[in-house]
């Protein structure tokens, strides 16, 4: 079967990146694959994204803050979460550390509350234990400590009154 992609030139490849990567913040580990999928040759391949970084075109660190800012800002991500994503994305743990040292952790207990009271309004359970780890689970997996979403859900469930037992 032929491959849908179409090989691209070096000169190519730099044109759609410099024009992509000046829309967006992008991370050098994306570039690594664009250019694999474009079937850009490995020495190619790193002297152009090495290029875009000299550039200023790509910065792991200006991504790695960009995306912590608008994923636990906007998207109500915790810092788990975050920190799941940036590893995928190969950022150097250093950075992901700094990046995670500009989020506001004041108002997390707040987010972490509103979450769970939104999402305790479409789950359906047999018992309140189930009620509870179905909560639980949501919220850990919207990347928040385990402590701090117990802690939250269990605040919130007696406040509701709906299994003031738990």
């Amino acid at each position: 079967m032929p491959s849908l992609t179409k090989i691209v030139t070096p000169q190519q490849a730099w044109a759609r990146l410099t024009r992509s990567c000046a829309l967006r913040e992008t991370c050098s580990q994306s570039v690594r694959q664009k250019l694999a999928l474009w079937k850009v040759e490995e020495p190619q391949a790193a002297q152009l994204l090495q290029k875009l970084q000299a550039a200023g075109y790509v910065d792991d660190a200006r991504y790695a803050r960009a995306f912590t800012r608008e994923k636990s800002r906007y998207a109500k991500w915790g810092s788990a979460k975050i920190c799941q994503y940036l590893q995928a994305k190969r950022i150097d743990a250093d950075l992901i550390r700094q990046a995670l040292g500009e989020i506001d952790v004041e108002p997390q207990p707040e987010v972490i509350r509103e979450l769970l009271e939104k999402k305790s309004h479409s789950i359906r359970a047999k018992s309140p234990q189930d009620f509870f780890a179905k909560l639980v689970r949501f919220g850990t997996s919207r990347g928040y400590s385990y402590d701090l979403v117990v802690q939250t859900a269990k605040k919130l469930l007696s406040k509701v009154e709906l299994y003031p037992d738990l």
